[in-house]
């Protein structure tokens, strides 16, 4: 019963049964037959929901002046030389032009990662180094509890960004969202 494997973690498995029973899930990554849950019991809290919806939100004002088109947590396929790869970015914007595919994601132009209180900062990291290495253009990582936003793209390999700093790229072309309106969406939710 998948129920019960929501709070495992390194469940061997083939790929061919991962794509047919966990990959839409958006709960579990792939690396070369061992399922992980990307989720453990104490994720995806309320200020986590507030983040993703402020780029869904920020993500869909952009691409109705840009085009493209966004998602929450799609299992994307990283596989590469042999490796089988399926990672669940929190959420995922990819640009006019880029092969998006159908129920398994490609790599998105931008990945964004949240940190939530059972995950690994270090971990989460090595997640946006691995995104970018993977075709990914900018990764941002946003700790909503401690109020901070990190970057990967061309430049910067884990820059931290001001208060008064916004989340652009130039993989994004008019797209900016400034890091304390994420922050006064948490302090504007109902308790």
């Amino acid at each position: 019963m998948v129920t019960a494997a929501l709070v495992l973690s390194g469940i061997e498995m083939d790929e061919s049964e991962y794509r047919e029973t966990l990959a839409n899930s958006n709960r579990f990554e792939f690396t070369n037959g061992v399922v992980t849950a990307k989720r453990g019991p104490d994720m995806t809290q309320k200020k986590h929901w507030i983040v993703a919806e402020e780029f869904t939100v920020a993500f869909h004002l952009y691409r109705r002046s840009y085009g493209g088109i966004s998602a929450q947590t799609p299992t994307t396929d990283f596989s590469s030389d042999g490796d089988r790869l399926y990672r669940l970015p929190d959420v995922a914007y990819w640009a006019p032009g880029r092969t998006v595919g159908d129920s398994i994601a490609h790599p998105p132009t931008a990945a964004i990662e949240i940190v939530s209180p059972d995950q690994s900062v270090p971990d989460l990291r090595e997640k946006c180094r691995f995104f970018r290495r993977h075709g990914v253009d900018v990764c941002w990582l946003v700790d909503p509890q401690r109020r901070w936003v990190e970057v990967w793209d061309s430049s910067r390999d884990g820059s931290r960004l001001g208060s008064g700093d916004e989340l652009a790229s130039i993989a994004l072309p008019g797209f900016a969202l400034p890091a304390r309106s994420l922050w006064a969406a948490i302090d504007a939710a109902p308790a």
